[in-house]
């Protein structure tokens, strides 16, 4: 992504994804220390995801992180760390500051794993067509 900067150290960041990374858009709770709100997601791999939050993150912080999908009542839930931080530029019309968050999932259970790679295998194959598409 053009423009993102290392927290810890200053440097731009080079593309370092591993995984098919895809531009859905669910909703996301979450839980970081001191603080818990929604979001919702910008794109989603197996390694992580990006997320809008309202909330200003430290580089590093650790999250839980309740990630809704479509037709399924149980979220996937998983544990991540926030790997950078940008501010979105356009601010909401009720005037709030709005955060793109880069997080890196650091656990998540087999069977939820499961559950995300076939959600993710889904989404390409088209089969998912009520599943809002995020703006990248």
């Amino acid at each position: 992504m053009e423009g993102l900067m290392n927290f810890s150290t200053g440097d731009k960041m080079q593309e370092r994804r591993r995984s098919v990374r895809i531009n859905a858009r669910l909703p996301v709770a979450y839980k970081a220390p001191q603080v818990e709100g929604h979001g919702w997601s910008l794109d989603i791999s197996a390694e992580g995801l990006g997320l809008e939050i309202t909330t200003r993150m430290e580089y590093g912080v650790s999250m839980e992180l309740r990630i809704g999908l479509p037709d399924s009542q149980k979220p996937i839930e998983v544990e991540a760390k926030v790997f950078w931080q940008v501010e979105n530029p356009q601010a909401a019309e009720d005037g709030s500051r709005h955060f793109r968050t880069g997080l890196m999932f650091t656990h998540v259970s087999p069977e939820d794993r499961n559950r995300l790679d076939r959600f993710i295998l889904a989404f390409l194959k088209g089969l998912l067509p009520g599943v809002q598409r995020s703006k990248p």
